[in-house]
């Protein structure tokens, strides 16, 4: 009888992760059925579900339920080690098959809740933005454009005691980043714009100790940030993480939306944090290809602008552990590859393409 229930978990666990992988196959041959009857259909109601419960929470319930299971890995672990202690083998054997079992159960949920989004059109397709077109002038011309918009932003914005910029309190901008999004869902009405109240998490030093500076916990539609980051920083990271709650889970994805939500916010707070985030990543994508060109131009950085470049860098440098940096790095790349982000963590850059394709439709950014 014992010998038959460990028969049926593996059984169940063979059955969901044969069922997990058949769906993943089928999204990812069939992009535009995922997008018109998941991303457009079934997940905006889970969603908006998950949503309004974590609204009404002023901690991050995600952050809460991760410890938890943390929690109770340990204690099953320490359980089954005790059962090889004592050469209770059928029980050990008994416990794996229900892990086991729980976690294919897990995979495919986490699937079906969100991680399906991996697999819908891809943004410059659904936005008609050609990425085939960019080449170095464009580049360089973007980065120029970026320039003069955060230089000119920097300006008008109140500083801190360091000499930063300043505009809201951590507070207000984790709870005022949805904002920007009404603008966007005019010009892009597939974009969701309802409430979406961000969390500071408490495991920030963590974060910041791992080179992150958010996370979205798509178990409970709950976008948490680094509250540890740099101030001006956050409103991005902020309006980036409600993209991936809106159903984009491609990077570069969440990354753009977030630009244009920033660039969509009343708060300058907001429009500089998006427009000094784009500025970075097309700087960092310039110096790769011409670093003469590169320092050619960031000598037009505003002083402001580049007091708050070098307080940046020297944040991270200061409280990254290179260590714990990697192996977050090495997980995150891993995940990225296992979910239809075959670039894994260096897909962030195609955030580049998307921002410089925008600029070659109209000429602005």
């Amino acid at each position: 009888m014992k010998n038959k229930k460990i028969i049926v978990l593996l059984i169940l666990s063979l059955s969901l992760l044969f069922i997990k992988t058949l769906v993943i196959k089928f999204a990812s041959e069939n992009t535009e059925f995922i997008e018109k009857n998941y991303s457009r259909g079934i997940y905006p109601i889970i969603s908006k579900a998950l949503t309004s419960i974590s609204n009404k929470v002023p901690f991050s319930i995600g952050e809460v339920l991760v410890i938890v299971f943390v929690i109770g890995i340990c204690v099953v672990t320490f359980k089954l080690i005790t059962y090889i202690i004592k050469k209770k083998y059928h029980k050990l054997i008994l416990g794996i098959s229900y892990m086991v079992f729980c976690s294919s159960l897990l995979f495919c949920i986490f699937d079906g809740v969100w991680l399906l989004n991996n697999y819908r059109t891809n943004i410059e397709d659904l936005m008609s933005l050609s990425i085939e077109n960019n080449d170095k002038q464009a580049l360089v011309d973007t980065f120029e454009a970026l320039i003069i918009k955060t230089n000119s932003l920097r300006q008008e914005l109140s500083e801190d005691d360091n000499n930063l910029a300043w505009g809201l309190s951590k507070q207000e901008i984790l709870h005022n980043a949805y904002k920007g999004y009404d603008g966007v869902n005019q010009q892009y009405d597939f974009i969701g714009k309802d409430i979406v109240l961000v969390k500071g998490l408490l495991s920030s030093p963590i974060q910041t100790m791992s080179g992150y500076t958010g996370i979205y916990l798509f178990f409970v539609g709950e976008p948490s940030v680094n509250i540890q980051a740099p101030i001006f920083t956050i409103p991005h990271t902020a309006c980036h993480e409600i993209a991936h709650q809106k159903g984009f889970a491609q990077e570069e994805a969440a990354n753009y939306i977030g630009f244009l939500a920033c660039k969509n916010n009343e708060d300058l707070i907001f429009q500089y944090s998006g427009y000094f985030s784009a500025m970075t990543y097309v700087g960092n994508a310039i110096f790769t290809v011409d670093p003469q060109i590169y320092y050619e131009l960031t000598a037009s950085y505003d002083e402001q602008v580049q007091n708050d470049i070098m307080y940046v860098r020297e944040f991270w440098q200061r409280a990254q552990k290179k260590a714990t940096s990697k192996v977050a790095n090495h997980l995150n790349d891993a995940y990225l590859k296992a979910y239809n982000q075959p670039e894994g963590i260096k897909s962030y850059g195609r955030f580049v393409d998307l921002l410089v394709a925008d600029f070659i439709e109209d000429g602005d950014v």
